[in-house]
């Protein structure tokens, strides 16, 4: 993979992982697994800003309860197609103390950022965290696991349904591999 591909490039070497039928049936098992664990919870959906916003509107399409929407920014990735250290954009609001929340990413890879997400919301006092994600990497490297997943996949690198290619594709309905 060229550091200079195009997204048109990027686009024409991938192939459809998960159709976009494949993608809605994952947020609507999602939102009925959310929706059976915190629906009397008064939760605060937090998502993970960039990518981890399209998974959240999508699950809050889908739930039939009160809740409340906030969001966290840290990155690992920029514009690059490996992950670095962490960089805090927008840290947890000190109104998430005492709260129940619901943290959403797209994807699950190592698990660095939900492992860094999950210690600071639980050093900020919240009353319980559950977490949920899209996609789940099976990785030999991850740290953590997560509470609510919608797919698995076991690697390759996938943009589509708020996970992006050097930013872009991220508004696709299907998730897209890249072929080697």
């Amino acid at each position: 993979m060229s550091m200079s591909e195009s997204p048109q490039s990027a686009m024409a070497r991938s192939s459809v992982l998960f159709s976009a039928t494949e993608v809605a049936e994952a947020y609507d098992r999602l939102a009925e697994q959310v929706t059976a664990e915190l629906a009397d919870a008064n939760p605060v959906i937090v998502a993970v800003l960039t990518g981890g916003m399209v998974t959240a509107v999508e699950l809050l399409k889908r739930v039939e309860f009160p809740c409340e929407l906030d969001y966290v920014h840290a990155t690992r990735y920029g514009d690059a197609l490996k992950g670095g250290e962490l960089h805090w954009v927008k840290a947890p609001s000190p109104a998430l103390a005492g709260r129940h929340i619901l943290l959403v990413d797209d994807i699950l890879d190592e698990g660095v950022t939900i492992e860094a997400l999950r210690a600071r919301l639980q050093a900020d006092g919240v009353a319980s965290l559950h977490t949920a994600v899209l996609l789940c990497k099976q990785s030999a490297e991850r740290r953590v696991d997560v509470d609510f997943v919608g797919l698995q996949m076991r690697g390759g690198y996938v943009f589509g349904c708020g996970m992006d290619y050097r930013g872009y594709w991220r508004g696709l309905a299907d998730i897209r591999v890249l072929e080697d």
